[in-house]
């Protein structure tokens, strides 16, 4: 995933977070490319996975200090997808190549979508705050 310009929320902490996630679904798709053993791609789906529950927790906070009224439905959709991260890592452990190609699709285009969406949402709400 290529970061643009455009995917910026506004916030210098969370475009970095939003930076390092889009490198780390990178790192999925060219360890899958290059045939990585699937202990190796097992670590780096768990460290995204860490990642993204950091950077969830990190953006609802801000989206509480700017008083979005629609945080309750924005977590809604980081839950949703975090069980869906989950899903997918659990069924990568038990059967490696079943489903990398839905994997790394389903991770560029949920981020790309939900940063160009929901996450413009809060930028557009905080700018019309200030």
């Amino acid at each position: 995933m290529e970061w643009k310009i455009e995917y910026s929320v506004g916030d210098e902490e969370l475009d970095r977070d939003h930076m390092t996630i889009f490198n780390a679904v990178d790192r999925v798709k060219k360890a899958q490319k290059n045939g990585f053993a699937d202990d190796f791609i097992s670590i780096l789906l768990n460290q995204l996975l860490e990642y993204v529950d950091g950077h969830f927790t990190k953006e609802e906070d801000y989206m509480a200090d700017i008083s979005y009224p629609d945080l309750p439905a924005h977590r809604d959709r980081h839950v949703e997808m975090k069980a869906e991260l989950v899903r997918l890592r659990n069924q990568f452990v038990h059967d490696s190549q079943s489903n990398l190609d839905e994997l790394v699709p389903f991770l560029s285009d949920w981020w790309e979508t939900h940063i160009l969406v929901a996450d413009m949402a809060y930028k557009k709400y905080g700018e019309d705050k200030q």
